[in-house]
């Protein structure tokens, strides 16, 4: 249902797709099949990018997806590579964020380390963290009630890419 929604964003043929059960009202009851875990974007919202209605994101599918030309990636990388550095003093929190990043990123030899490469990784490390790390999840997911995937979405063609 996520490939097709995307298909038909890509295509610029929304729908707004809503596949909640029949009669129930959203003010009333959550019928979501997915979670999109993202970055916190403005040039990305999920529920059009997989051209679904508002109440049909949430549970049963988790993807964690990460978007082209990602500033937080791309800061981690100069992290990386030792040609950037983000003190709290000056940058306050932001740099927790690509701290966090970083580590899949040095996994990279340094010829590697390009943008697009760095997205995927940092998408598949964050997948792989979150199905071990979280108890819940872990558990749901050992039970074959969840699943957890790792994506990119393209900001300038729409298309969104399993990794």
């Amino acid at each position: 249902m996520l490939h097709e929604g995307n298909l038909r964003y890509q295509r610029g043929k929304l729908q707004l797709r809503d596949y909640s059960v029949p009669g129930e009202h959203t003010a009333n009851r959550q019928t979501p099949f997915a979670a999109i875990i993202t970055c916190a974007d403005s040039r990305l919202s999920p529920p059009l990018v997989f051209d679904l209605h508002h109440g049909n994101v949430f549970v049963s599918l988790v993807m964690v997806l990460g978007h082209s030309d990602c500033g937080a990636v791309r800061s981690a990388i100069g992290v990386a590579n030792g040609t950037a550095s983000y003190p709290p003093d000056s940058y306050g929190a932001i740099g927790e964020v690509i701290d966090a990043i970083v580590p899949a990123i040095r996994a990279l030899p340094p010829p590697q380390r390009t943008i697009d490469r760095s997205v995927v990784v940092t998408a598949r490390t964050q997948e792989a963290d979150l199905a071990t790390r979280t108890p819940i999840i872990k558990q749901a997911i050992g039970a074959k009630q969840i699943e957890v995937v790792a994506a990119v979405y393209d900001i300038r063609s729409g298309k969104v890419s399993l990794v």
